[in-house]
């Protein structure tokens, strides 16, 4: 029987099969498997990088709201 890899094993799967898509400039592709990395294993640098996509695909509103998520979370000091 094949063990199931950790949530964080898949995260990283799927940010990895992201980054392929975004070297190949399938930024659409690229979003979708980043965003699904995130729901399986939360990061920061995912998140930016789901923004710093969007922007490539002119999904300004989108990157720039997830850009000041990231923003906020990071640097609040509460």
């Amino acid at each position: 029987m094949l063990k199931k890899g950790s949530r964080r094993q898949n995260g990283i799967t799927y940010k990895l099969l992201a980054d392929i898509y975004l070297f190949w400039k399938q930024y659409d592709l690229a979003v979708y498997n980043y965003k699904l990395s995130n729901q399986i294993y939360e990061s920061i640098e995912t998140k930016i990088v789901i923004a710093e996509t969007q922007f490539l695909l002119k999904e300004y509103e989108e990157g720039e709201k997830l850009h000041q998520i990231v923003f906020h979370a990071f640097f609040s000091y509460e």
